[in-house]
């Protein structure tokens, strides 16, 4: 299996991408997911940037939380054929493994109890911290292990039933063109700066 490119980040323009992977029933043949992501990291406005996440050739789709420098945040969720347009204002918000879109909620499949269970607690994690978040205080919540084995840092036994783990953190700081990456769990490992 080939390597991934870097998909998640932010641009000189100040647009910055990150997101997690849906699963719906409409996946074709089409352009995959992983570059659409590429081309959000290449739009120099919002507009442009949304737009290339429901480009009409994907194959499937995926969320995509996009922010700017001006503060302006929006999460897109994407199928296969259908995407819906979330908002996040003036409130913290966050996103995990499943759709969030009721418009959407019809081309979902699977059990989404797990990514139901992360989601909210990272979103009562931002909720509890709105006015203090910054960079070291999202670093810390990506250390969580509330609810495990169903934690934001997730530690899952190796065995036949191991569906996924927490592999790396990642936290964008768009008005400073820099992303914090931690390169393994973000509970064992350190979080690094790297700017443009």
């Amino acid at each position: 299996m080939g390597g991934l490119f870097l998909y998640q980040g932010v641009n000189e323009a100040g647009v910055g991408s990150t997101g997690n992977a849906l699963t719906a029933t409409d996946i074709r043949i089409g352009v995959p997911k992983l570059f659409l992501y590429r081309e959000v990291l290449r739009a120099e406005t919002l507009a442009d940037a949304l737009r290339a996440t429901w480009l009409p050739e994907r194959a499937n789709g995926n969320d995509h939380l996009i922010a700017t420098g001006d503060g302006e945040i929006y999460d897109v969720e994407v199928t296969g054929r259908h995407h819906a347009l979330l908002y996040a204002g003036n409130q913290p918000f966050a996103h995990t493994n499943h759709l969030l879109a009721p418009e959407l909620r019809q081309f979902e499949e699977g059990d989404k109890l797990d990514s139901i269970l992360r989601r909210n607690r990272a979103q009562r994690l931002l909720e509890l911290g709105t006015g203090q978040l910054s960079s070291t205080t999202l670093q810390e919540l990506l250390r969580d292990h509330a609810n495990q084995p169903h934690a934001i840092c997730k530690h899952v036994a190796p065995g036949p039933d191991r569906v996924s783990r927490t592999i790396a953190g990642l936290v964008i700081e768009v008005t400073h063109r820099a992303i914090w990456v931690a390169p393994g769990p973000p509970c064992t490992v350190g979080f690094e700066r790297v700017s443009l």
